[in-house]
């Protein structure tokens, strides 16, 4: 346990993009409501408290194998990671983005970067929308307080802070340039190697809502289907909208079907087909969850999404450096943070 604790904790460094250790200081505040201060901004303990969870959740999910019980996260909450105690490491990261987060904040309101009213319904909107779909506003509020650890007021003011944070980013972003070479490199690395490989898919799944077989008439009309479904690609039709209109796998459907995986993370008829068929390739796999139309997608159909990815990691490195700047210190409120310790 410890050694894969050690092996991932380094993935799930990279992937929150720590900046390096907080050097936080004692600070007196009266109230528990601020954990602290930064460049004269204050953070409050519920935007703490977002990001923590986050944190927290991003890092079971990583670290804790499928079907992981109560017994497993026990002993990965016990563990130590860098000398530390897995909570404080959690604490620490937590800082170290919620940091971030506020620096964000502060670069887009002295950069005038201001959400319209347009974006700022389409917020408002979403939300509304999400908190239909969890059961109306005691469900969805108890739904966001296990999950994010705020109340719903709270998550739609931070949602909204994120969502400005996101428009400051692109503004920052068009700034940057990405060399063909750069982007060339990224897409080598990242998405098509002997390692790792990209694919887009659309299921035809012979499951019924209880994991059950379907009949075999029904697992037929499946295999019809899929077999129309390519000859629709073949004749040129767009993708992303034959995955919205056909799959049956929910969690790609906003992604155009595309997953980018390693050896060992797929099972082994669909992996077989990705890695044996070259970029521009498509056809049909079954595997135990049905009927898989696979596309592998070209460099050039990917190229813009890579090229925003090296502008995404250029940004980071920019948030980085200014992480490090003196202005940009993070004091903090004992007090309040000892609270939000006793009630996450």
């Amino acid at each position: 346990m410890e050694h894969k604790l050690q092996k991932t904790w380094v993935i799930l460094l990279t992937v929150l993009v720590i900046a390096g250790i907080v050097g936080g200081v004692a600070y007196s505040y009266s109230s528990r409501e601020i954990l602290g201060k930064i460049d004269g901004t204050t953070i409050s303990s519920n935007e703490f408290i977002f990001v923590l969870k986050q944190v927290i959740n991003r890092s079971e999910k990583m670290m804790l194998p499928n079907g992981a019980t109560e017994e497993d996260r026990k002993t990965l909450w016990n563990s130590e990671v860098e000398g530390k105690k897995f909570s404080e490491k959690m604490e620490e990261i937590a800082l170290e983005e919620v940091k971030k987060y506020k620096i964000q904040l502060i670069k887009a309101d002295k950069a005038n970067i201001e959400l319209t009213k347009e974006e700022k319904d389409k917020n408002r909107k979403e939300i509304d929308q999400m908190i239909e779909k969890l059961g109306g506003r005691v469900s969805a509020n108890d739904r966001i307080l296990t999950v994010y650890g705020i109340p719903t007021s709270e998550y739609r003011k931070i949602r909204e802070k994120i969502s400005l944070i996101s428009k400051y980013m692109e503004f920052e972003k068009s700034k940057l340039k990405a060399s063909d070479e750069e982007i060339l490199d990224y897409y080598n690395k990242n998405y098509e190697n002997d390692e790792k490989v990209t694919v887009r898919h659309i299921l035809l799944s012979t499951k019924d809502s209880s994991n059950k077989d379907l009949p075999a008439d029904k697992i037929e009309e499946q295999r019809i289907k899929a077999d129309e479904v390519l000859e629709k690609i073949k004749n040129g039709e767009d993708i992303e909208k034959l995955v919205k209109e056909y799959s049956d796998d929910m969690v790609s459907v906003n992604t155009k079907g595309q997953y980018t995986f390693e050896k060992g993370n797929m099972v082994p008829e669909f992996e077989g087909w990705a890695f044996n068929n070259a970029p521009g390739n498509y056809g049909i796999v079954k595997t135990e969850y049905g009927f898989h139309v696979i596309v592998k997608p070209t460099f050039e159909e990917l190229k813009d999404e890579v090229k925003d990815l090296v502008l995404n990691t250029k940004y980071e490195e920019l948030l980085k450096e200014w992480a490090k700047l003196p202005e940009y210190k993070i004091v903090v409120n004992q007090k309040a943070l000892k609270h939000v310790r006793n009630i996450i």
